[in-house]
């Protein structure tokens, strides 16, 4: 693959679900959701897991895990489980060609 010298390129497999965190400043503010980027051209399925990111309260079961599936017949993302993200937006999903 051919890319200018300031340029990496990025592969990335058809059908590939990759959340992407927004900018925190310490672990003391909770991570939130600021992109999901979908790659088509195939099925998907990710897991996405949270917790409080401070305590080991993981250890006893706290957390919650969100499925996020993508029907590339469809071209439609959907989510089953916690909520991803505070304020369900579809601006925050980059479906990537």
């Amino acid at each position: 693959m051919e890319a200018p010298i300031d340029t990496i390129p990025l592969f990335v497999r058809a059908g590939s679900i990759v959340p992407l965190g927004a900018p925190v400043m310490s672990t003391q503010q909770p991570q939130a959701i600021a992109a999901v980027r979908v790659y088509p051209g195939a099925d998907a399925e990710f897991t996405l897991y949270s917790d409080d990111g401070v305590t080991y309260s993981y250890e006893k079961g706290a957390g919650s895990t969100t499925t996020l599936r993508w029907d590339d017949a469809k071209h439609q993302l959907t989510h089953a489980g916690a909520a991803a993200w505070t304020e369900p937006d579809s601006r925050i999903v980059e479906i990537v060609r």
